[in-house]
């Protein structure tokens, strides 16, 4: 058989309660701005690896472009029936395509990364605002259990901390 379970005090019972929530209340937070802060890397690393591949095949498209080709190319450039056009066509078109991607890149990482970053540090923000005035309510209410039940007997233990966050204490 086992011992009768432990009287704790009401004190006590809130006290850890409200520290438990606070914990887990800061474990949300930190793990939603580690969410944003790779969500920022991973925009920033993807914008460059993006980038550096529409440099270098412009880079790629420009070299053929500067080639020399044979005399017997035609002068007028709408005849579009010579090999040799239909392959500057191709090259001036990847060109205008690498070009339109880098500047994709940059509108993507402006786009992304830094609305996370400001999110992110507002989070952060939130996180100190929150903890700070949450500081305040133990010694309030760590103190009127036990000023009621003296007076009283009875107290209904049931303190909603934040209701948005749905942190409750029953």
């Amino acid at each position: 058989m086992q011992p009768p379970p432990r009287k704790v005090k009401v004190t006590q019972e809130l006290k850890h309660t409200h520290a438990e929530q606070m914990s887990r209340l800061h474990i949300k937070h930190q793990t939603e701005c580690d969410l944003l802060e790779d969500l920022r890397t991973f925009s920033q690393k993807k914008a460059a690896v993006e980038r550096d591949y529409a440099q270098a095949l412009h880079k790629l498209s420009n070299q053929y472009l500067k080639r020399e080709w044979p005399a017997s190319l035609p002068e007028e450039p709408t005849d579009h029936r010579n090999m040799y056009m239909v392959w500057k066509a191709y090259l001036e078109g990847t060109v205008q395509v690498t070009q339109s991607r880098i500047t994709a890149c940059e509108n993507y990482r402006n786009q992304v990364s830094d609305p996370a970053k400001t999110a992110r540090l507002q989070k952060e923000h939130q996180l100190r605002k929150g903890k700070y005035a949450v500081l305040w309510i133990p010694t309030s209410v760590f103190t009127v259990p036990s000023e009621s039940i003296h007076t009283h007997g009875l107290f209904p233990l049931f303190v909603v901390l934040q209701p948005e966050l749905n942190i409750y204490s029953i």
